[in-house]
């Protein structure tokens, strides 16, 4: 039995869950995952029988005999990057991690706008909608997000390598 037990929703659109999954799964450790439809009642009693919140993700650690709950995906990701040091969940430059640190925060707060600018309904296919700027430079009907606040540019010392900047770059393109 692993020492990590992670519940989750599905991943491709629950974002709350993937910001608990992906810094468990950076970690490198072993961990059971518990998917929770969490709209369907049988499932949301099964979480609740667990869980303080009854919400997903929600982390159990079994270390020492006992079990430790962490419910929150900004509490897991930090409980993760104190407890898995060498796995890097946090940048090493003091400002380049606060930078970090305060995107996180302004996202976990704000995310109510963020998901209807940026839905994660990955899945799905929806008709582009129209845009007269995007029309008259080219067709690209997609949103600027150089003017979101929390998708603008970051400050050079938040940026990473030169080569994670390409593959970013490259990723993106």
């Amino acid at each position: 039995m692993a020492d990590f037990h992670l519940y989750i929703g599905y991943r491709h659109t629950s974002s709350w869950s993937l910001r608990g999954w992906m810094p468990m799964r950076k970690t490198g450790a072993e961990f059971e995952e518990t998917l929770i439809r969490y709209r369907l009642p049988d499932h949301k009693a099964r979480l609740a029988a667990v869980s303080p919140t009854a919400k997903v993700p929600f982390l159990i650690h079994r270390r020492d005999g006992k079990e430790f709950h962490i419910w929150d995906s900004l509490a897991i990701g930090e409980y993760l990057a104190e407890f898995f040091p060498e796995a890097l969940l946090w940048p090493k430059d003091p400002e380049a991690r606060a930078f970090a640190r305060s995107i996180s925060a302004e996202m976990h707060s704000g995310f109510r706008p963020l998901r209807e600018f940026l839905n994660m309904a990955l899945l799905e296919s929806h008709p582009r909608p129209r845009n007269a700027e995007a029309d008259a430079s080219g067709g690209n009907s997609a949103p600027s997000l150089t003017d979101h606040p929390v998708t603008a540019p970051c400050p050079p010392a938040a940026r990473g390598t030169a080569s994670s900047r390409k593959r970013l770059t490259r990723a993106t393109t």
